[in-house]
């Protein structure tokens, strides 16, 4: 089975994901232990597992992604690469509170916990699901945008 190890550059906004090849016996799980985590200097962390399975998805925690006041939850865009992946026409996400279509650029987009916490799994692009550019083959990385401002009112920019 052919694994994602998601290896990490310093976070600024973004964690790259890097694609490598690995045998994972079935049903098999990632470690725990090969987390890392990336602080803005705002506060905000993330914190992503360092593999995953190609096609499939990995989970993201994340802590102090908070408005500006402090007093709400960040609404959090994720793209891949830059907006280098969108998705296939009808597959696009939509703004969590307000309900609009988004940019199909947006790979995914939720809302932080009041105290700035979450927890997100997100789908990796696949020839199913994306367009624009190739999915990364076996060996090869992605970088992970995550964004904060301009959705949320008041939100503190990331």
């Amino acid at each position: 089975m052919n694994s994602t190890s998601l290896v990490h550059r310093r976070w600024r906004r973004r964690a790259a994901v890097m694609v490598a090849a690995g045998a994972l016996a079935a049903g098999s799980m990632l470690s725990p232990a090969s987390a890392e985590t990336y602080t803005h200097a705002s506060g905000a962390t993330v914190e992503a597992p360092a593999t995953a399975v190609v096609n499939t998805t990995f989970t993201i925690t994340g802590t102090k992604w908070t408005n500006i006041a402090g007093s709400a939850g960040s609404v959090i865009a994720v793209k891949f690469d830059a907006g280098a992946y969108h998705h296939k026409p009808g597959q696009e996400v939509k703004h969590p509170q307000t309900g609009a279509t988004l940019a199909s650029d947006i790979w995914d987009v939720f809302v932080a916990e009041n105290d700035g916490s979450f927890t997100r799994t997100i789908t990796l692009p696949t020839t199913a699901n994306s367009e624009g550019k190739t999915p990364r083959p076996v060996g090869e990385t992605y970088t992970v945008n995550m964004l904060s401002g301009s959705l949320g009112v008041q939100d503190q920019g990331r």
